[in-house]
């Protein structure tokens, strides 16, 4: 959608809703993985990006064993299932990452218009990280005037099965 539709899409709308990754901040990596071999390489410590994807995969997998219906697996299940000899890079990975994630010149754009418009903004994302962290990230990038923020891993539930955005359809007393 061209950049003047999206700025009249908010105009029309009172309640705006923006993705947090690759919307309202950018990775410097491609992938979140591309990550791990970047700590892997920095840190000298060989074998943890394929380690720690292990992790990942086996908690989302011990969950599924279990018969409960996990959606998202959160930092600490993952850093609680990985190699203990890489346990000591779970603050490494958060200071990585707060290090290399950015506000987006776009996004920051149309999040401002909303704002500066008097819109309700919601903010969601499919993360693993932490509610408390993805706040801080967002803070530290002049995201401060959001009404709410939706993270998979606090509320077990996706923006990819549509769980999470139902969610918000319930905090703003809609359905989808």
């Amino acid at each position: 959608m061209p950049a003047n539709e999206l700025y009249q899409q908010i105009l029309q709308h009172d309640v705006i809703s923006f993705d947090i990754f690759d919307t309202l901040l950018e990775r410097a990596f491609h992938t979140p993985s591309d990550l791990f071999y970047y700590i892997e390489a920095v840190e000298d410590e060989a074998g943890f990006a394929n380690a720690r994807i292990a992790a990942e995969r086996q908690a989302f997998a011990q969950n599924s064993k279990n018969d409960r219906k996990i959606y998202e697996v959160t930092f600490d299940q993952i850093y609680n299932i990985i190699d203990k000899r890489y346990s000591h890079l779970k603050k490494k990975e958060l200071f990585y990452e707060q290090k290399t994630i950015t506000a987006t010149q776009f996004g920051k754009s149309l999040y401002n218009y909303a704002v500066s418009q008097g819109k309700d903004i919601v903010v969601v994302s499919d993360t693993y990280l932490d509610e408390k962290f993805i706040e801080n990230i967002l803070e530290t990038r002049g995201y401060t005037k959001y009404n709410r923020l939706f993270v998979s891993s606090s509320h077990n539930k996706t923006k990819r099965d549509g769980n999470l955005f139902s969610l918000v359809s319930e905090y703003l007393g809609n359905s989808l």
